[in-house]
């Protein structure tokens, strides 16, 4: 019997095609399972793409998009340790590096926000593992929104417990969107 050499993945293996639905938890491939993203999941993470994108680009705070670019979070000398596509994430103005690849690259860093739309079926301890990697690496701020319960609960770098904000509340972030309030309930209308 051999022993199994793990080789690190890079960023090269990162961007290939055939991974485009992976991420990297604790240096090994994990598959997202587009299963368990509904329609609702779709229109959340658009409703607050139109919220939050007139405020940002009104006052020159920086990038939001939703899923698609993939953060680096952890590299180490075994290749790229944590690797993750949030749902919607904002970068604050300045943080793209001078003359970075934005077509070839994923970023190497966190965001400054990352959103997760919990799915049907997604375990809840995959969720909060997540959300304790981007504080750990970086990211300001986590929201993680629960469609079934219309709920948003707020998880800050230096902060023991979330926030929890619910269908009939607000959510402002001063530090990331200065100005800007935000109705729980916006999220979650269906319209059409």
């Amino acid at each position: 019997m051999t022993d199994q050499v793990k080789t690190g993945i890079s960023e090269d293996d990162l961007m290939r095609p055939e991974r485009e639905n992976f991420e990297v938890v604790d240096g090994e491939w994990v598959e997202m399972s587009d299963e368990m993203m509904t329609l609702l999941h779709t229109f959340i993470i658009d409703n607050l793409f139109l919220i939050v994108v007139p405020h940002v680009r009104a006052n020159k705070l920086g990038h939001v998009h939703t899923e698609g670019p993939k953060y680096i979070l952890h590299v180490d000398e075994n290749g790229i340790q944590t690797a993750y596509e949030p749902d919607l994430a904002f970068l604050r103005k300045g943080r793209i590096p001078e003359g970075f690849d934005l077509y070839r690259r994923p970023f190497p860093g966190a965001p400054d926000l990352a959103v997760e739309v919990v799915s049907h079926g997604q375990k809840t301890t995959d969720v909060l593992d997540k959300v304790a990697d981007y504080l750990r690496y970086g990211t300001e701020e986590v929201w993680v929104i629960y469609p079934a319960k219309h709920e948003l609960h707020r998880y800050r770098a230096g902060e023991e417990a979330p926030e929890l904000f619910r269908e009939d509340q607000t959510i402002q972030s001063e530090s990331l969107f200065p100005g800007l309030t935000v109705k729980v309930a916006d999220l979650f209308v269906v319209e059409g």
